[in-house]
């Protein structure tokens, strides 16, 4: 059978206890101390960034945690309902009791469905916001665009940008060619979808579709 651990006491020292005789709990306490503050931190002794944070590990709070002035709350409550589950999730307060509100959605958001096009975003760690869907394009013949708008229209700068074929009206399909249309100040909310044929017959084509922006 092994040992256990030893654990930190809150009764060293005891009122009448003289220091020589307690020096071996006050080291004991003091090592684990030394131990517990080690999870997820940089060790106290480290040559450099001691006690700085490696990972924080937030508990989950019944209700929202409050806050006087000077003060803010970051802390996880659970929520039902998000990308078809229940899961925690990472509120913020501000000072004075301020609303509280959910940090960071990781939650699907579905917009602009329609008959032509399905258009939902999410959000990744990063502050990048990331888009996908479908679009059907009717070209008409010579080169006129067809238009997708980003929404929510909040991309500053567009990373990345896929999209493949999903099915045509007539012959096999290819990728679009595409352009991005100037930013309104300095926003991101239209990208033009062209045929990559280039020829004079109308076609209809159904486009899965990726985007990946910095906001």
């Amino acid at each position: 059978m092994s040992t256990p651990e030893p654990q930190y006491n809150p009764n060293v020292p005891n009122p009448k206890d003289i220091f020589a005789d307690s020096q071996g709990d006050f080291l004991t306490n003091f090592q684990e101390l030394y131990n517990a503050f080690s999870q997820n931190h940089v060790a106290l002794d480290a040559l450099s960034s001691a006690g700085n944070h490696t990972i924080i590990q937030l508990l989950e709070q019944g209700g929202d945690s409050q806050t006087d002035a000077g003060e803010i709350s970051v802390y996880t409550k659970k929520v039902t309902n998000q990308a078809n589950q229940t899961s925690d999730q990472i509120f913020l307060r501000y000072q004075g009791n301020q609303t509280a509100f959910q940090f960071i959605p990781y939650q699907i958001y579905g917009l602009n469905q329609n008959s032509t096009q399905s258009q939902f975003f999410t959000f990744l760690p990063g502050g990048i916001l990331f888009y996908f869907g479908t679009i059907t394009c009717s070209f008409a013949a010579g080169t006129k665009p067809v238009p997708l708008k980003l929404t929510p229209a909040i991309a500053k700068y567009i990373t990345t940008m896929n999209f493949c074929t999903k099915s045509t009206s007539s012959g096999s399909g290819s990728s679009p060619y595409v352009s991005l249309q100037t930013p309104m100040n300095g926003i991101y909310d239209t990208i033009n979808l062209f045929n990559s044929a280039l020829n004079s017959v109308p076609t209809t084509q159904t486009f899965y579709y990726v985007v990946l922006a910095n906001i």
